[in-house]
């Protein structure tokens, strides 16, 4: 009877032993994975950057240039840089490129723009002067600073 018993609870250790090392496994595959995946969108995200810092960097060496809008420049930038996770007094270095993009928000591109009339049209871009005359100093600025510095965000990557 005893040995009966003894087996009994020797199978049920096994049993139970069986279960806990293959729950175990699955549990080390699972952190693997989750592992994994954080590692992939970490390697994104330093991308993702990467891509946007190198095009910041091109948008205001054409800024300078003359090849592009301040407007153009500001609305491409404002966007660019929300991709960093960057303190207020960081942000404040590109305040004048979000300030004139929200400036200049409601005048419209692309198929819009071409659908509006030609009065309309010259109005908005009256408009628009106006509002990159007044950013213009600090987006020249801000550009300037962008092209010298090597590094610039580069801590972010």
């Amino acid at each position: 009877m005893w040995y009966l018993l003894i087996g009994l609870g020797t199978v049920i250790i096994v049993v139970l032993a069986a279960i806990a090392v293959n729950l175990q496994l699955k549990v080390r595959k699972q952190a693997k994975e989750q592992q994994a995946q954080l590692e992939q969108q970490q390697k994104q995200t330093a991308e993702r950057r990467e891509y946007a810092r190198k095009s910041i960097k091109i948008l205001a060496q054409a800024m300078l240039k003359d090849e592009l809008t301040l407007t153009e420049v500001s609305i491409r930038i404002a966007a660019l840089v929300q991709i960093f996770p960057l303190s207020e007094s960081q942000l404040a270095d590109h305040r004048c490129f979000v300030e004139l993009a929200k400036a200049t928000s409601h005048i419209p591109i692309l198929e819009e723009w071409k659908k509006l009339p030609k009065a309309k049209k010259k109005e908005l871009n009256i408009e628009r002067e106006r509002l990159e005359s007044e950013y213009k100093d600090f987006i020249l600025a801000a550009c300037g600073a962008i092209t010298r510095n090597d590094s610039y965000l580069q801590e972010y990557i």
